[in-house]
């Protein structure tokens, strides 16, 4: 029987998967991310096959909500942008030009 590789949580992060130990417990509660094996007092490790698991059942974003996400920020992006700009409040007497 093969072992199982043990990741620690520098490889988690080096993983991109967490960036912080809150960041990790809020995944254990709420989206079910392996608890992980605790090693000693103060060391815990994932098996890497666990892990793996548990990023393949995430959902993934469907094309359609890509396609609309893209669209929109591309149609935010070439909208004009509110408000004054500096030279038109500078004329209005809002901004002080020096």
């Amino acid at each position: 029987m093969p072992i199982d590789e043990l990741l620690r949580f520098k490889d988690l992060q080096r993983l991109n998967i967490v960036k912080s130990w809150p960041q990790l417990r809020y995944m254990q509660r709420h989206y079910g991310f392996p608890e992980g094996i605790l090693l000693g007092e103060n060391t815990r490790a994932w098996a890497a096959s666990k892990v793996q698991q548990w990023l393949e059942a995430r959902p993934s974003v469907s094309p359609l909500i890509r396609e609309r996400a893209e669209k929109s920020v591309q149609a935010r992006s070439a909208r004009p942008r509110r408000g004054r700009s500096r030279t038109t409040k500078a004329a209005a007497g809002l901004v002080a030009t020096t």
